[in-house]
């Protein structure tokens, strides 16, 4: 089963005309060239706005495919490095999402009283279960994803027996709520788009000699994360594209997340980068998060049949007696299915 998110269908293909590939997508010249010739027309307001136009277009109608490779540092021993391949598709402002996971680190033994570990009575293996894959979701009245999970035991002496079949695991979202959109719009933002919501206001602009526009803005990272923004702005046929994004809560020399990003594709009146990566930087000297994101299509329409099979999917799924996390109320609830009518 492929689903979305973290979340795992097959990856459905894009329907219509061939979209462009990765080997179409290639640095823009003539749009840098248009600024720096034009550079005194533009004010802060017609970057802001351009931003938030595209990001706009690309959300009203667009079908992605990405290749996602993440990493954590130091490395996780329980998930660490894995590779996404995901499809998403925009519809009038909701998206859905199929993902499928490939994980590529070893698993680790940790003894019992370890946090977030499971054993047996005995101590003869540690329970684990790791994502293959997603499907999700997310409209602004409600939002919902479904994990799959592939799981295993791991013995003391590091030897791993994976257990038959998978698992599903379900959440349901507030649509509000930043962690419900994480992967689609990290892998967005790490491709140059989604910006725009993040800017209150653009406090300084300079265009450079090769016609990049340079802001430094106020705005935030979430509803609960003020802090600045310096951003490296391309002007493309489709509007402004982030090549560089770099914010902190404190300061910008102290950056808790950043994005470089090159190359280009462009359909349907949206552009998008064709390889980004995207960081959160962690406390202390080697620790953090890394998302590199490879685009492999993009196609200017949506695929409202994608989008209406990965719905009926998901809905299906949590008819199951599967475990669920309700995330729509005040504090989070986890239920299976069959217990949902207890207290």
């Amino acid at each position: 089963m492929r689903i979305i998110l973290m979340i795992g269908f097959a990856i459905v293909p894009v329907l219509g005309s061939e979209p462009p590939r990765v080997d179409d997508l290639v640095p823009s010249q003539t749009s840098k060239a248009s600024v720096a010739d034009d550079r005194r027309s533009f004010t802060a307001e017609e970057v802001l706005e351009g931003l938030r136009r595209a990001d706009a277009n690309l959300l009203t109608a667009a079908k992605l495919q990405f290749t996602i490779f993440v990493q954590v540092f130091p490395p996780h021993p329980e998930v660490g490095s894995y590779t996404t391949e995901c499809t998403v598709t925009c519809v009038k402002g909701d998206f859905a999402l199929s993902t499928r996971v490939s994980h590529h680190d070893p698993l680790i033994y940790f003894p019992p009283g370890t946090s977030g570990t499971l054993h047996d009575d005995e101590n003869h293996y540690m329970y684990s279960g790791r994502p293959i894959g997603s499907m999700a979701f997310h409209t602004t009245k409600e939002a919902s994803s479904i994990s799959e999970h592939q799981p295993y035991l791991v013995a003391p002496d590091g030897s791993v027996t994976t257990e038959r079949g998978t698992y599903l695991h379900g959440t349901r979202f507030r649509p509000s709520e930043d962690i419900g959109t994480l992967l689609f719009r990290d892998s967005v933002r790490a491709t140059g788009r989604g910006f725009g919501e993040l800017i209150d206001r653009i406090t300084s602009m300079d265009i450079r000699s090769d016609g990049l526009v340079v802001i430094l803005a106020e705005g935030n990272r979430g509803p609960s994360l003020p802090g600045r923004w310096r951003m490296v702005i391309e002007l493309t046929k489709s509007g402004f594209l982030v090549r560089e994004a770099v914010f902190g809560t404190k300061s910008l020399d102290e950056p808790t997340f950043t994005v470089e990003n090159s190359g280009m594709c462009e359909a349907g009146g949206f552009s998008i980068a064709a390889h980004g990566t995207l960081r959160y930087p962690g406390i202390g000297p080697g620790r953090g998060y890394e998302q590199d994101v490879t685009t492999i299509s993009c196609f200017g329409e949506a695929d409202e049949k994608f989008f209406v099979e990965t719905e009926s999917a998901v809905r299906g799924a949590f008819q199951q007696d599967i475990g669920i996390t309700d995330r729509t109320g005040a504090v989070p609830r986890m239920y299976r299915n069959s217990e949902r009518d207890l207290p």
